[in-house]
């Protein structure tokens, strides 16, 4: 165990992630409670970030903060959590879970770690989600007009300026309800 889990640092350090998260997944079983436990889980979070897998990047990350509550990587990790799900999300057309839960996660970052470095960072990437889902929201009101769905179409409007009142859109938006 002892050089699968030194291998595994050296494959991680050599940006050979694959490998790396196989090892850490044979050597996290022997860990438990464990000192190094905390260190590899860690690691092991980010190699599925690494490789792409963002969905399950973002479980193990959240499932870090959790157990371990006390770690100095878990500031870290609360954000990857967060920042995992907006990586994941896609473009205005397509559904916005993603988009959503990576606004609450920034959110809730922000919130549980006021003087982090990285509070600014999240702003910037909420103000970004929520101007996708302020085009997503103008281009379903605009579909609903298009088809001659009036009503629909009214109501999507005034919706969107109850959930977005600041939007630059607003008076556009007020003449296609009239």
């Amino acid at each position: 165990p002892e050089l699968l889990y030194k291998k595994a640092f050296e494959y991680y350090e050599a940006e050979d992630y694959l490998k790396s998260q196989t090892l850490f997944e044979l050597v996290i079983n022997n860990l438990r409670g464990k000192v190094e436990a905390e260190k590899v889980y860690y690691y092991y979070a980010y190699t599925h970030y690494k490789l792409g897998k963002y969905v399950l990047a973002s479980y193990y990350f959240k499932n870090f903060s959790n157990t371990f509550s006390n770690s100095e990587y878990r500031e870290e990790s609360d954000f990857m959590t967060a920042y995992s799900n907006f990586q994941l999300s896609p473009t205005y057309r397509l559904d916005q879970t993603y988009t959503v839960k990576a606004i609450e996660g920034f959110q809730l970052f922000a919130n549980t770690y006021p003087n982090s470095e990285r509070v600014s960072e999240c702003n910037l990437l909420i103000d970004s989600m929520r101007k996708k889902l302020e085009k997503k929201a103008y281009s379903e009101a605009e579909l609903y007009f298009d088809l001659q769905q009036y009503q629909s179409a009214t109501h999507s409007f005034e919706n969107m300026l109850k959930e977005f009142p600041d939007t630059k859109q607003a008076e556009k938006i007020r003449y296609m309800i009239v």
